[in-house]
């Protein structure tokens, strides 16, 4: 049986709104300020004693370096394999060396924009357990989903594509298997130098002695932990009496309410201040260019806060849609409509196509006979339109399913 929960601990000395680095949510404990933990992208082998030193010398202080068996914790915030190496801790030791105050490892790394209107995240059995709705405590199916809902209605590129396998997924949602420290609830990835998302979000189930975690608190730090796979780092990050990291222009020197402040696991979800929508509009801004096609333009939502709801295009007896788009910005009098199946281009739909502004559609058959099982039919479709005089004046849309009738 799992204990009462706690009550939430006040935060202290928030600050602005930063990003880049891998950072978690945690418990703040009396005497420590151990808060979140992760496993930074890891990209070749290298001995544990090396790695430390390649962090003393990328200024990181060796007091903050802690030995946890198979990784480095530093800073009470990041992990680091042991039995991996960081090329980019390289570059650090040398700006380190010139006096160079930068922000830390991959804090300039976003979502590319290719990935980032349809993010697809598959949630693991591990962290269902019972099933996606069962009133089970390591449940975490609703907390994921309407926290990616949360995300998707901020007006900015971010959107999402709940999938139903792991081979087409950006960002995996699974139990963190043992790894994790008992006061970490979470540990989320940051995104690449790719520009892919941060690829995997793993859930501590027996947090602090298996003490049992409210549907609201799920919530909020599976916000939180998505909020570093978009490439946010930790709006309290001064706390940590670290490097300068890298600011969001329009957000303030502190924010208490910002859902990416570290050691707040015990927190439960109220929403996201109003710091937190300007920093990911920010980050990823519309441009006149993202927003010429008018129709399908769908996000990713939670239908009465239970029944998760991929973006999807109803489509005629026949199978056919109906395109619309703003015919002006494409400076053009014929354009040319491709599809494409999990970011993948999969085929040219028409050519040639009358710049009025709309196109019948037809996708049947398009997928191999849908509705059927298999990943063309879980899988998210985009439309993508481009200019025919001019190439590089194009617009895809986010994410989408297709539903017959």
């Amino acid at each position: 049986m799992k204990s009462k929960m706690p009550k939430k601990l006040p935060i202290s000395k928030p600050s602005q709104l930063f990003y880049g680095i891998l950072l978690c949510c945690s418990l703040i404990l009396p005497q420590s300020c151990r808060k979140e933990s992760g496993f930074p992208h890891e990209d070749k082998t290298a001995s544990g004693d090396n790695l430390k030193e390649q962090l003393i010398k990328a200024g990181y202080k060796e007091d903050q370096i802690k030995d946890f068996g198979t990784y480095y914790l530093v800073e009470g915030d990041i992990l680091f394999r042991k039995e991996s190496e960081y090329p980019v801790l390289k570059a650090m030791a040398e700006e380190a060396k010139e006096g160079v105050k930068t922000e830390q490892a991959r804090a300039d790394y976003l979502i590319s924009d290719d990935i980032v209107e349809s993010i697809t995240i598959y949630i693991h059995p591990s962290v269902m357990v019972g099933g996606a709705t069962s009133t089970n405590p390591d449940n975490w199916y609703y907390g994921i989903i309407r926290s990616m809902a949360e995300w998707a209605k901020i007006d900015a590129k971010v959107n999402f594509f709940l999938a139903n396998e792991p081979s087409i997924a950006d960002i995996t949602v699974q139990d963190d298997g043992g790894v994790l420290p008992n006061n970490v609830i979470a540990a989320a990835e940051y995104p690449t130098s790719g520009g892919s998302a941060g690829y995997r979000i793993m859930i501590n189930l027996d947090f602090l002695s298996n003490t049992t975690v409210s549907d609201g608190t799920k919530k909020y730090n599976m916000a939180h932990e998505i909020g570093h796979c978009l490439g946010l780092r930790h709006t309290n990050w001064r706390t940590n009496d670290i490097d300068p990291a890298q600011d969001i222009p329009g957000t303030p020197g502190s924010d208490p309410n910002s859902v990416m402040n570290g050691g707040t696991a015990l927190n439960s979800w109220v929403g996201f201040s109003q710091y937190d929508t300007i920093a990911i509009k920010t980050l990823y801004p519309h441009t006149a260019q993202s927003k010429i096609i008018t129709y399908p333009n769908l996000k990713y939502s939670v239908y009465q806060d239970i029944t998760s709801e991929n973006a999807y295009v109803l489509l005629t007896d026949d199978g056919v849609m109906t395109m619309t788009w703003n015919a002006a910005a494409l400076n053009s009098s014929t354009v040319t409509i491709d599809v494409l199946l999990n970011k993948q281009y999969l085929k040219t739909m028409a050519h040639n196509v009358p710049n009025t502004g709309s196109y019948n559609l037809n996708f049947s058959n398009l997928f191999g006979g849908l509705p059927s099982p298999g990943p063309a039919a879980n899988g998210s479709r985009q439309l993508r339109i481009t200019s025919d005089a001019q190439p590089a004046i194009f617009d895809i849309t986010p994410g989408f399913r297709t539903v017959f009738p």
